[in-house]
């Protein structure tokens, strides 16, 4: 199924030309990927579906460039799988690969993607490449579909943004000899790890709007930095917490508004400290919470300028250095694993790269890693295994202008 937020009133036709184009464009897609009975999931095989799981996406047209904006609720794409999706993607939007934005949310209770059967990791089940291959056509067709069809004229950029209270905190819990103690997972259990100062998170929920002349709210784009699950493992294909707040969000706020969700930087966070031990109660809590604050900032948004130059696509690049700590294995393997990093993104060595660091790290709580970010393109990049990472830990550079608060590991 194929949902579609576009109103013809203030519409555009796109066609080959003689229609004069306004500075900024937008259209929409929603797209209905749930799998069905019998699929593998990323841990189970699907028995049911709790919640029906979307890649839901913005194409945005200045006249001269198009740039696309994807979520998917996924557990993952992975490795070349990730280039090849772009690619196709970019295609169907009549647009280059470089200015298509690919995010999974990473519900767990979903879909892993990979390319080849060799692309496997411990812990996981064996990929369904199948469904990813038919999904990436579905995909392809609904991305051109919204490319020729439809498109919503935007003349208004607003912001906004909300602390939110009771749901994110941090999954590594440091004692006061700044050592690791404990692991607060999403669905923690233990009454004395939940007792726990939040710990350091970005607690800010922030939606990005685009609005028309009519006064209309078109587009919102939600952002908020936590693992995004407080009911997996089970066995039913579920969007979670982000899907119960979307669902939750767009009853009140209406369908003329489109909306979509990213997860930000959380590898470090869960909301594991607020749950309620019942995971379906947890589910609609913490969903509730989360679409409340979506609510809320909708209805308070402010207006930013819009700029009349075209779209410009920044691209943040990182320096990834693996240090060695007590316990993190022998220097043997650590040479190893940055020798297997090295062969690049998609190459099969990266399935051997996982297998280094799920045999040779099995508390996967000492791989320690550091980033400092630069302002400039990347010509290539490593679809980092970071799921099974549980603890390994990236920090933001704050020399280079990047805030502490934001700076999660990579799970």
């Amino acid at each position: 199924m194929t949902k579609s937020c576009r109103s013809s009133k203030t519409a555009e036709k796109r066609t080959g030309g003689g229609i004069s184009s306004p500075p900024l464009k937008m259209a929409t897609f929603a797209l209905d990927v749930t799998p069905p009975v019998g699929a593998a999931m990323a841990f189970s095989v699907n028995k049911g579906t709790a919640s029906p799981i979307f890649i839901r996406g913005i194409l945005l047209d200045d006249g001269e460039t198009r740039s696309v904006l994807i979520s998917c609720d996924f557990i993952y794409i992975w490795g070349q799988a990730w280039h090849t999706w772009r690619e196709r993607i970019a295609g169907a939007a009549s647009t280059s690969k470089e200015r298509v934005f690919l995010h999974c949310v990473h519900q767990h209770d979903s879909m892993r993607i990979v390319a080849h059967e060799d692309m496997e990791a411990p812990g996981f089940l064996r990929a369904d490449l199948s469904y990813g291959e038919t999904t990436l056509e579905r995909l392809a067709a609904t991305v051109r579909n919204a490319a020729t069809g439809t498109w919503e004229s935007i003349t208004r950029l607003m912001t906004a943004e909300r602390r939110m209270e009771r749901l994110a905190s941090n999954r590594r819990l440091i004692g006061k000899d700044g050592k690791w103690f404990a692991t607060r997972f999403s669905m923690c259990d233990d009454p004395e790890l939940r007792a726990l100062p939040v710990g350091t998170i970005d607690p800010l929920l922030r939606t990005v709007a685009f609005g028309d002349e009519a006064g209309r709210i078109l587009a919102a784009i939600h952002f908020y930095a936590t693992h995004p699950m407080t009911a997996y493992h089970r066995e039913r294909v579920s969007a979670d917490v982000p899907g119960a707040a979307l669902a939750y969000a767009e009853e009140r706020i209406g369908a003329e508004t489109f909306q979509m969700y990213f997860t930000g930087c959380s590898g470090n966070v869960t909301l594991g400290k607020y749950f309620l031990d019942d995971k379906e109660e947890s589910l609609r809590v913490m969903g509730q919470r989360l679409g409340e604050g979506m609510i809320s900032n909708v209805a308070r948004l402010e207006e930013r300028p819009l700029a009349a130059s075209p779209l410009e696509r920044r691209v943040l690049s990182s320096r990834l250095i693996l240090t060695n700590r007590r316990g993190i294995g022998s220097r043997t393997q650590s040479a190893s694993l940055r020798g297997t990093l090295r062969n690049g993104a998609g190459s099969p060595s990266i399935a051997s790269a996982w297998a280094i660091m799920s045999t040779s790290f099995p508390s996967h709580r000492r791989l320690s890693s550091n980033i400092n970010s630069t302002r400039r393109r990347s010509s290539r990049s490593i679809s980092w295994p970071a799921p099974r990472m549980a603890t390994a830990r990236i920090f933001i550079s704050p020399r280079r202008g990047c805030s502490k608060r934001a700076a999660m590991s990579p799970r």
